[in-house]
Order: C-alpha cells, then structure tokens, then sequence
C-alpha cells in the first residue's frame, strides 16, 4: 500500500497545508502513522480527488 506525507497530500490535491491538516484533525481525511509519521493511504487521497471532480488521467 502506498502513503503519502501531509504535505504530499496537500500538493498532490492543490490545497493548502493548512487545510489538509484540518482534514485529518477532523477525521474527514484518515490518516495513520507509520515509521512515526501521519500519512494518509493513496485510496483517501484518490478518494477526494473524485469527490472534488478533480480528473485522472490513467
């Protein structure tokens, strides 16, 4: 399973930092630590990336 870091998150999503770690503190964006880092699963980030009608290019 792939992870992304907080602020790889927000870059891949175009969004403030700011915002993605609200995300998290909130719960709307799961994460989980690994290695002692949050990271949250790339299917959470695709996730949002459909929820915000953002296109993937396959």
């Amino acid at each position: 399973m792939l992870f992304y870091s907080i602020r790889e998150t927000a870059w891949i999503l175009g969004a403030p930092l700011w915002r993605v770690r609200r995300a998290v503190r909130l719960g709307t964006l799961p994460a989980v630590h690994r290695r002692g880092r949050l990271v949250v699963p790339s299917h959470e980030v695709a996730r949002w990336f459909d929820a915000a009608g953002v296109r993937r290019e396959r």
